[in-house]
């Protein structure tokens, strides 16, 4: 019981989908880091870095929510 999302992972992902998780993850991090130094310097102003990461934050948590309330499970597969 406890192997089967490793078991489910397993047959839903392709290499497709695994080059596209590395790509994000290796050039999607550097903005974060940024974000601070592009604050002061451009937006003149430490709380605009604040403002930045939060939105960053709240798009993600958005852009999670919308993806979960449209899943559809594939045939044979339960997700509970």
């Amino acid at each position: 019981m406890r192997w089967k999302a490793f078991r489910m992972f397993g047959a839903l992902a392709n290499a497709n989908n695994l080059i596209l998780f590395a790509i994000v993850g290796i050039f999607g991090w550097s903005y974060s880091v940024m974000m601070p130094a592009f604050a002061r310097e451009l937006l003149h102003g430490t709380s605009a870095a604040t403002i930045l990461l939060s939105a960053n934050g709240i798009g993600a948590l958005l852009g999670a929510l919308t993806v979960a309330a449209s899943a559809i499970a594939p045939i044979g597969v339960s997700w509970c």
